[in-house]
């Protein structure tokens, strides 16, 4: 891991992604979304909150099934990118890490890292600070390119 988050992201979104990914798809998230919808009891306008926004896919998503979505991203280029090319609100998509951000207690139904806890400084504590924002009867959606790495991580959570 860099000493600074910025050494690793503050690269140019269009050298670390295709020029494909750009292009958010109607169906981007949907599967996930609609599973989402039905476990927490949807109502329009509940909260989501997306860690690790990259250019704001999920937050698009989000917004397209009339969640309030929220977002933070620690790269200065790529929230900039979201920011430009999905049209998005600087209000709601926070610069930051989430280790230094935050949101008051049970805020969101939803909070999602998608691909993202691989790339933390503490990924356990990182969940539990996730779930101090979480509402009661809210859930988190965790996905990993591996699940090798998940299985250990679960252990340290509950172990520390």
């Amino acid at each position: 891991m860099p000493y600074d988050i910025q050494d690793h992201y503050g690269i140019l979104p269009k050298n670390y992604w295709t020029k494909k990914y750009f292009t958010v798809d109607k169906n981007y998230f949907s599967y996930q979304i609609d599973i989402a919808k039905r476990l927490i009891n949807f109502q329009p306008g509940i909260k989501a909150l997306d860690v690790g926004a990259g250019i704001g896919k999920c937050m698009v998503a989000l917004n397209r099934s009339e969640f309030d979505a929220y977002s933070l991203e620690p790269s200065t280029t790529f929230r900039d990118k979201a920011l430009e090319k999905m049209n998005l609100d600087s209000e709601r998509l926070k610069l930051g890490m989430l280790e230094e951000l935050n949101y008051a207690e049970n805020t969101f139904d939803f909070i999602i890292f998608g691909a993202v806890l691989e790339h933390l400084y503490n990924p356990s504590g990182s969940i539990k600070r996730a779930m101090k924002w979480l509402k009661p009867g809210g859930f988190i959606h965790i996905e990993v390119p591996s699940s090798d790495w998940l299985i250990p991580k679960f252990f340290n959570l509950f172990s520390n």
